[in-house]
């Protein structure tokens, strides 16, 4: 279908579609396949054609199988706008009513093969469910309360491993460096629990090198004197810059997934890994692969000289460490 496709025309076009194979089956070497489809449909010019497509999918895959959804702006802003308000209202209520969890995900030596660190996350629970930080981290950071979220994080995380040597990672917003509180609340919770700085890797997430101020480095510049570590979180995504690694002082560059879950077919991909793994080497830095979802990847990137990996294929976030393993110690 060409551009002067009208929504009527693009949504009969994805009716027949569903309607043809709902009732016949395709033979392939003598087997009969049942397909369904579910479509996504929207007509503005690009660069929001894509996004508007998927957006339109998703409300389809919501409604069930064989089914079709024309995006229509008017209908998306309202439903953004509820959800909006909805999740403002709710993140006061998880908060709260302390309904924070954390649980935590692994990170594997690719040399042992054995679990090194664990990365600590943020999720929510309601009625039963456990809630993506994706739903309500955006109402959190509106309404100025993600320093109160880092501050659990801490919390628990201190706590957790507080009879333990295993290292762990936890991730830092703009908001708790505009907030100037992480010097004095790190120094405080590590003597409290009796964690030593060297266990916590502080990660830095994305377009934080784009704000820097002097105050946000000399933050910095007083949690490594406290023996704290800095990792670099989405390496070589949009934000990130060469100046983060020097400015931060970082231990660990933690490879965006955009280079990694493409490994085994990409193989730009695998150069664009190879350059910053290289880079880490000679600036004595460690690599971690993010979005290890498969073995191939896995074997590609022990093969290039990562030097940790993390994803699904190495094991999912879970709320206690110590279902998948004692016995973790943090190296000098």
């Amino acid at each position: 279908m060409d551009e002067d496709t009208t929504p009527a025309q693009a949504s009969d076009f994805a009716k027949q579609i569903v309607h043809y194979f709902d009732h016949h089956d395709i033979s392939i070497n003598g087997i009969e396949l049942s397909i369904s489809f579910t479509i996504g449909i929207a007509t503005q010019k690009v660069p929001r054609l894509i996004s508007h497509a998927n957006a339109a999918l998703h409300e389809a895959q919501r409604l069930g199988n064989s089914r079709y959804k024309l995006f229509v702006e008017s209908e998306q802003r309202e439903k953004e706008r509820k959800n909006n308000i909805y999740w403002n209202r709710k993140i006061k209520e998880i908060i709260n009513e302390k309904k924070l969890r954390l649980f935590y995900q692994p990170i594997v030596d690719n040399r042992s093969e054995e679990i090194d660190k664990y990365e600590c996350l943020i999720r929510a629970e309601d009625d039963g469910k456990i809630i993506s930080p994706y739903l309500f981290l955006n109402a959190a950071k509106k309404r100025g309360v993600l320093p109160q979220i880092t501050r659990f994080v801490i919390d628990e995380s201190f706590r957790h491993f507080s009879k333990s040597s295993t290292c762990f990672t936890i991730n830092i917003t703009e908001e708790d460096l505009k907030s100037n509180f992480l010097v004095d609340y790190l120094s405080h919770k590590h003597r409290e629990h009796g964690i030593d700085p060297s266990q916590v890797y502080l990660e830095i997430l994305e377009n934080m090198a784009e704000n820097q101020t002097r105050s946000t480095i000399e933050q910095f510049e007083k949690i490594k004197a406290l023996g704290f570590k800095i990792a670099i979180d989405d390496f070589g995504a949009e934000a990130s810059n060469l100046s983060r690694l020097l400015t931060y002082k970082a231990d660990i560059i933690k490879i965006d997934a955009q280079f990694i879950k493409h490994l085994d077919i990409d193989p730009n991909s695998r150069k664009i890994v190879e350059t910053i793994v290289s880079l880490a080497q000679k600036l004595s830095m460690q690599t971690v692969a993010e979005y290890v979802h498969n073995e191939e990847i896995y074997q590609i990137v022990k093969t290039v000289g990562v030097d940790f990996s993390q994803g699904y294929y190495l094991g999912a976030p879970q709320p206690n460490t110590f279902e998948l393993t004692p016995n973790v110690v943090c190296p000098a």
